[in-house]
């Protein structure tokens, strides 16, 4: 199951009546509702919504139309990651965060509580139903253990989604990164069985002509060619010398590893084991949302077998184009500092120095 899916079912329990209503005041009219467009001057209620079918339209001057997100998007003029994260924090699916706007309900009679899921009672039935059967457009449901199907509905849903808006320059990756719901009781052959091969590389370039298309440079320099639909954006890029701690998830142990980049969303080039060129690789959950693992795939140079890390912590000694980034912004919208480490000169080398230097005296 891919998070962007799943948030994007949740997000078809909000009330578009309400949210639409917030902006331009609608009327009903039979089975639909009718109010001014605000996309555009009108004044004669050109707008339409359909909260059967979850829809709007205008017909007058813009011509438009669409689901919630659509809205989002054209009201507050933000990408479709952006309008689905801002949704998110507004409907209590995500952390909230300082572009989060407080829901406004100019009529508040209009609001149809039998649709909206989030004002009928988190964790009543009708709650835990309406939630399973959303759940079944994008998941295997039933095939779960018990105590896997009660983690999956009653945990908070998955809080961050993967965006769409796509920058020459940037970093950038082909396949969803949070693409596999996994509880912890999940075995690592389920982990690997639902991992979805994906590369992250520098965006070069974005052919559009006829169909989008994004080509991305990787780390060991190969050029990867994707339709625009399947990539996402991973932030600016800062190249610079630290260092990561990741873990190997199968055995528990933890690596030191140089870091030699990062972007503005928690990515960071690093060196693992015995890597003939550097990775790319993401960062775990922030603590805000959960501290889970966002696993990423390594294989051993000469060995078929594949293994599991996790990027748990990183810091910047110095950056090579700019100043050295003080925080990023992870895509679950939670802005994390990036800290210096406190750190201490005192070694064991110095006691057995000490030592040394006490015998050359005594002798």
């Amino acid at each position: 199951m891919q998070h962007q899916r799943v948030l994007e079912e949740e997000l078809k329990s909000v009330n578009l009546v309400q949210l639409i209503n917030a902006r331009s005041p609608l009327e009903p009219v039979g089975r639909c509702f009718r109010g001014n467009c605000c996309f555009h001057e009108d004044n004669d209620r050109s707008l339409y919504v359909y909260p059967e079918r979850a829809q709007w339209r205008c017909f007058g001057q813009c011509d438009s139309g669409g689901d919630v997100v659509a809205f989002l998007m054209a009201a507050d003029q933000i990408s479709h990651g952006q309008a689905i994260r801002k949704l998110a924090v507004q409907y209590g699916l995500a952390p909230e965060q300082a572009t989060a706007d407080p829901v406004n309900t100019a009529n508040s009679e209009l609001i149809d509580d039998n649709s909206q899921t989030y004002l009928s009672g988190p964790g009543s039935f009708e709650f835990i139903r309406r939630r399973v059967e959303r759940l079944k457009r994008v998941f295997d449901v039933d095939s779960l253990y018990a105590a896997e199907r009660y983690d999956l509905i009653r945990r908070p849903t998955i809080s961050y989604v993967d965006d769409r808006e796509l920058t020459a320059g940037n970093l950038a990756y082909i396949g969803k990164l949070a693409d596999a719901f996994r509880p912890s009781t999940f075995s690592m052959r389920t982990l690997h069985d639902n991992q979805e091969p994906r590369t992250v590389g520098i965006l070069i370039s974005l052919p559009t002509t006829i169909q989008a298309h994004a080509e991305l440079e990787s780390a060991d320099s190969q050029v990867h060619i994707e339709d625009a639909t399947r990539v996402y954006d991973g932030g600016t890029i800062t190249w610079c010398e630290g260092e990561a701690i990741y873990k190997d998830l199968g055995t528990g142990t933890h690596y030191a590893s140089t870091l030699l980049g990062c972007s503005s969303k928690g990515f960071c080039l690093v060196l693992v084991g015995d890597s003939l060129s550097p990775l790319w690789v993401w960062p775990r959950e922030p603590k805000e949302i959960g501290g889970r693992d966002r696993p990423f795939p390594y294989r051993k140079s000469g060995e078929s077998k594949v293994s599991f890390l996790s990027l748990e912590s990183f810091f910047i000694n110095n950056s090579l184009n700019g100043p050295v980034p003080e925080f990023f912004t992870d895509i679950s919208g939670v802005r994390v500092a990036i800290n210096v480490p406190e750190s201490s000169s005192n070694r064991h080398a110095d006691r057995m120095r000490l030592i040394r230097e006490m015998d050359r005296g005594i002798d």
